[in-house]
């Protein structure tokens, strides 16, 4: 009946390790039966593509290297701020308890070697989207790669593909885009002082080692027994389409899943793969502009878009059926989050704001369902496939659009408000938790087509300028991104307004989905708001 204490812990030679806590391993334990496969689901990607002009007084092959050198250099200066970059999780062999280590640099030799591991320059005649949907590395620790297209070649501008590739135990979608903030900024400190630039001393960078989400919040502490106590009482519903989550839906009507559109066999689990509409800057102010006139949110309306796009894309029958969507919602807790370093040098430190590199992120672990009719199929060729010009085409979802975007409103409200939701977090990671080997073997990987969820996600970013800046000195950021890997047969949506443009864009795993597919998914989900707005 122990407490589990979360503190970091020294053993020898600058080995420092504390437990995971139950979101962590979550995660860690959701990718054990993919370890030897390559692939890791909801591993996280951040891309950046940037320019740097060339100065007169330059030669291009000069600002190649001072480009590449200053983002090393940022990069040493984020793992002294932030060290929990350089760390891992894995089993104790002799306690089989889950810890989180890390190893202090103790010498130029240390700095050098995890430089080389986890700056990676690639030169590749992909550009940057494709390189993202291929078969993109996972290593164990944060890696950033520096990707150069050889098909655009630097001439008057540098232009690099910034990915930053980490395991989702380690760091969490709202934590990346402020990590490459600081990147950037660092680097172009970097770039302007050259040579003046200050390094970091290693040595006591572990006091900057983050809590995980329990301490950061302030959650009281707990024993195993009490979690799985909770988890026991919370009554959680397995159902088969969504495992372990307390859900409400009527009885007798089955949940919307996403048509498989491939066939035959044998297939092997390949990279996750993005696709993404981007609208222009019309289109976004003018969706802007017809939220604000219904008074609601971008976030809410392109939820309930996700969820109207599902029920058109359902499989028809000779006969009119009920299906619905399963909503649930991201919250990021990091405004309830304050970090209290430990004491260090005899001086006490101050409170600091959450670390970026830290998973402070969860789903509601509750949701609700939307109804939606699915009309009989006109033809056989409408009950193989989608068509849009089917008479029987469902004009009920549309319809009922606004109600819809209201309701998931309130259900998004409900959460926001519920000042318990962030003590239930992790009770709600336990239920979702697959069992792992009592002996630390790696659990066998799932069977691909025992497929639970066919289902499409939604998270919205926001406005990603008011985290990262178009400008940083003499580096202009053009695109950014970040997502997370799907394995599953599943869409995960993402939302975010970047420079006035509004993107929606989904993850998928090309065993599942064609790309012609998921790309006219987006595009129906992107045009319900307009039609609804004209």
């Amino acid at each position: 009946m122990a407490i589990i204490d979360f503190e970091w812990k020294p053993t020898q030679g600058g080995h420092y390790w504390r437990p995971i806590d139950e979101v962590e391993r979550y995660y860690y334990a959701k990718a054990q039966p993919y370890a030897e496969s390559g692939h890791q689901p909801a591993r996280v990607t951040g891309f950046v593509f940037i320019r740097v002009g060339v100065p007169a007084e330059s030669t291009t092959m000069d600002m190649q290297q001072q480009v590449e050198v200053a983002l090393r250099k940022a990069w040493s200066r984020l793992r002294f701020q932030h060290p929990n970059i350089a760390t891992w999780v894995d089993q104790n062999p002799a306690t089989k308890l889950l810890r989180k280590n890390y190893n202090t640099i103790m010498s130029e030799e240390d700095h050098e070697a995890w430089l080389k591991d986890t700056v990676q320059t690639v030169s590749t005649d992909l550009l940057g989207q494709e390189w993202c949907s291929s078969e993109v590395p996972s290593p164990k620790l944060p890696t950033l790669y520096i990707v150069r297209c050889t098909r655009r070649p630097d001439l008057h501008e540098i232009r690099r593909n910034i990915v930053f590739r980490a395991p989702p135990d380690t760091i969490d979608s709202a934590g990346t885009f402020q990590l490459l903030s600081e990147l950037f900024q660092h680097a172009s400190q970097a770039l302007a002082q050259q040579h003046s630039f200050p390094s970091p001393k290693f040595g006591g960078e572990w006091v900057n080692l983050s809590p995980p989400l329990r301490i950061a919040a302030g959650l009281p502490p707990t024993t195993v027994e009490h979690v799985t106590t909770a988890v026991t009482n919370l009554g959680t519903i397995k159902t088969k389409e969504m495992p372990r989550v307390t859900l409400h839906r009527d009885s007798g009507i089955e949940v919307a899943k996403l048509r498989w559109d491939k066939t035959g066999l044998p297939y092997e689990l390949g990279g996750s793969q993005r696709i993404c509409v981007t609208l222009s800057d019309q289109e976004t102010k003018e969706i802007i502009e017809a939220c604000e006139r219904f008074k609601v949110s971008i976030r809410h309306t392109f939820h309930a878009a996700v969820a109207t796009a599902m029920s058109t894309y359902q499989r028809r029958t000779k006969e009119e059926k009920k299906v619905c969507y399963i909503v649930t919602s991201i919250t990021d807790h990091r405004k309830d989050c304050t970090i209290i370093p430990p004491p260090a040098y005899g001086i006490t430190p101050q409170p600091r704001q959450p670390d970026p590199v830290s998973v402070l992120t969860s789903t509601s672990g509750r949701g609700f369902s939307i109804n939606f009719t699915v009309p009989p199929a006109c033809s056989r060729r409408c009950q193989q496939a989608h068509t849009e010009d089917c008479p029987n085409r469902d004009k009920s979802a549309t319809a009922d659009f606004l109600s819809n975007i209201h309701r998931i409103g309130d259900f998004y409200h409900s959460v926001d408000t519920d000042s318990n939701h962030t003590s239930l977090v992790p009770i709600y990671a336990v239920a979702a938790t697959p069992e792992l080997p009592a002996d630390g073997s790696l659990p066998p990987q799932p069977d691909l087509f025992l497929r639970p969820v066919e289902t499409a996600t939604f998270s919205s970013h926001g406005v990603l300028d008011t985290i990262l800046s178009p400008q940083y000195g003499a580096i202009k950021i053009v695109d950014l991104w970040v997502a997370t890997d799907e394995l599953q047969p599943n869409y995960t949506c993402y939302l975010h307004i970047w420079q006035g443009q509004l993107s929606l864009y989904a993850t998928y795993n090309a065993i599942w989905y064609e790309r012609p597919f998921v790309h006219m998914f987006l595009s129906c989900t992107s045009g319900f708001w307009v039609e609804e707005s004209e």
